[in-house]
């Protein structure tokens, strides 16, 4: 939880850097720091964090594909399957903050929001108030924060 530190021109200027083929990498740094603001979430943290689970953008290796706008790798509970699809980048942004949210906050959601994270429901409240919490929480690996953290200081 937090107020951003970098902005969305920091964010996608360094994906750009790593992949210069990063499609509308503008717009989705921009919904992580509007819509992250919006819930109390570091939306610098959690783009970096969908760095970590798309491959920068490239979407190799990464259980999501690009037009599924899953930036966070949310419903790929194990090999083999896709993950949670949203219509647009917006939807698929505030599906992953709202993740974020749910570990980290019992709060209710901003006034005027309906849950679109499918996930929502599964998730402890308040259970990760720190990144480091997410490890084998998020992702089956102890050091998952250690690696979205140092993504994070690359930008």
């Amino acid at each position: 939880m937090g107020v951003s530190v970098k902005t969305h021109l920091q964010l996608s200027a360094q994906v750009l850097n790593v992949n210069p083929d990063a499609k509308r990498i503008e717009d989705i740094a921009g919904a992580y720091i509007r819509i992250g603001k919006r819930y109390g979430v570091r939306g610098d943290v959690a783009f970096a964090q969908a760095i970590v689970e798309t491959g920068w953008f490239t979407f190799r290796g990464s259980a999501v594909t690009p037009d599924q706008h899953n930036y966070c790798g949310m419903g790929v509970t194990s090999n083999g399957l896709k993950g949670n699809e949203f219509r647009t980048i917006e939807e698929g942004v505030t599906a992953h903050i709202q993740h974020l949210f749910a570990y980290a906050s019992t709060l209710p959601l901003p006034e005027g929001d309906s849950i679109l994270d499918p996930r929502f429901k599964y998730v402890k409240r308040g259970i990760a108030p720190a990144w480091k919490d997410l490890n084998n929480r998020w992702a089956m690996n102890d050091k998952y924060a250690g690696t979205i953290e140092s993504v994070y200081d690359l930008l």
